[in-house]
């Protein structure tokens, strides 16, 4: 009899200590050991780390930056010049007695130089690095004289031009067509004139030449004509 009513009083005794701890927490006692034990799994699970995402901005960032390292600084150069005659001595085909040279000026520097010259006949015709001079009689000579100029300095060269062509002999050309006359001579030089009404003189190399002459309101004649010495006159009539 004793031993049931202990039995009785331990369950009498945690139906009391139930209620109470309902009463206090608001939640059964299973619920408070599930709390527990979900407080419990997120202290000790280990936080997911996630690698760090590279957006294209700064992958840009990066490649420009690479690409800076990598580019080498511009190297600035003073300037160098040397002058070489491409063409010449050479007589003038347009009967002004003309012997002309022809020479290019080979520059190098960073940033590229400006040049000059002292002469050009050709007015830049052949370009920024090249010059003209023409020489009129034998004995002519003359000193062409190139500069290039950069930021970083100043070169030059110069080069002696003699008159060294064959010297030609004048011919007088009577034109009494009444209007333009054009003549063209193929032989140690090539010749084209376009002479008015009257009497001109040109200038021609000896030799033995081709000829085409055009006149008279597009009247054509061609022939051969040994030029080996001064003729006193060359005349042209229409008939």
């Amino acid at each position: 009899m004793n031993f049931l009513k202990r039995i009785f009083l331990v369950i009498i005794t945690l139906s009391i200590v139930t209620s109470l701890l309902f009463t206090l927490t608001g939640c059964p006692p299973e619920a408070q050991v599930e709390e527990a034990e979900e407080t419990v799994l997120e202290e000790t699970t280990p936080e997911e780390t996630t690698p760090e995402e590279t957006t294209p901005e700064e992958t840009a960032e990066e490649t420009e930056e690479e690409t800076v390292e990598e580019t080498t600084e511009e190297v600035l150069t003073a300037p160098t010049i040397r002058l070489e005659i491409y063409e010449g001595p050479t007589f003038s085909p347009h009967g002004d007695n003309a012997c002309y040279y022809r020479v290019k000026a080979h520059v190098t520097g960073n940033p590229y130089p400006a040049i000059s010259f002292n002469k050009d006949d050709s007015i830049g015709a052949w370009g920024k690095n090249v010059s003209q001079v023409n020489l009129y009689k034998s004995g002519d000579s003359f000193t062409l004289e190139a500069t290039a100029t950069n930021s970083q300095g100043t070169a030059s060269d110069s080069i002696t031009l003699t008159y060294s062509c064959i010297p030609t002999i004048p011919i007088l050309i009577v034109n009494n067509t009444g209007g333009t006359l054009y003549i063209d001579l193929d032989g140690p030089v090539k010749y084209s004139f376009k002479l008015p009404p009257g009497n001109q003189t040109i200038n021609v190399i000896p030799g033995e030449y081709s000829y085409t002459v055009v006149g008279c309101g597009g009247v054509k004649m061609s022939d051969k004509y040994d030029i080996s010495k001064q003729l006193k006159d060359w005349t042209w009539w229409c008939e």
